[in-house]
């Protein structure tokens, strides 16, 4: 029944064969006929306004529930970035600082970078400026900040490093102790980059 429609009406939505054939089997046309012209037109005219705002309604949750669907999958990344995250810092906590270990350790990665990576790891970046990407969990984007190193804790192993928001100055931001694991997987993950 329903091919059969289609092939009648080739260019016609699935919505409206299905009204169609619901209408034929529910003998709607049967049951208008029977009425009067003018109640005729006023039940049609309702069950067309009222359907216009079902679909409209519809519309608006699609839209959202997709958003919602887009929401879930950016933290859901976010989530196994996470995971990559943590076990690059184990990496690098059982790798050597030299720049032969860290070759060996992470192929593939520009010489610059590994440059960095053992400036961080060794504690001799204190005082330079950076770009750091973090994720925001209410946007589900990754939002630029500037920073400053600014010393290297006692225990050697945690930098303070103050960041501000894109506008702001030196003297507005904020700071945050960072392990230096966490700084150099940032660099080799490209969420951090050293000015």
């Amino acid at each position: 029944m329903f091919s059969a429609a289609k092939q009648k009406a080739q260019n016609a939505t699935l919505c409206f064969l299905s009204s169609k054939i619901r209408a034929q089997k529910n003998r709607v046309i049967d049951f208008l006929d029977n009425m009067g012209g003018d109640k005729r037109e006023k039940v049609v005219q309702f069950a067309v306004t009222y359907s216009r705002k079902q679909r409209e309604r519809k519309k608006t949750k699609q839209k959202d529930v997709m958003v919602e669907i887009k929401r879930r999958n950016v933290l859901q990344q976010e989530k196994k970035n996470m995971t990559e995250l943590r076990k690059m810092e184990k990496k690098l906590k059982t790798t050597e600082t030299d720049p032969i270990s860290l070759a060996e350790a992470f192929p593939g990665i520009d010489k610059g970078i590994l440059d960095d990576l053992g400036d961080i790891l060794e504690g001799k970046v204190v005082g330079k400026d950076l770009c750091h990407y973090w994720f925001d969990t209410d946007t589900g984007v990754k939002e630029l900040y500037y920073g400053r190193i600014e010393k290297l804790r006692k225990n050697g192993i945690v930098y303070r490093v103050c960041y501000w928001a894109e506008g702001e100055t030196f003297d507005d931001g904020e700071s945050y102790d960072i392990s230096k694991y966490s700084l150099a997987s940032d660099l080799i993950l490209s969420d951090l980059i050293l000015c």
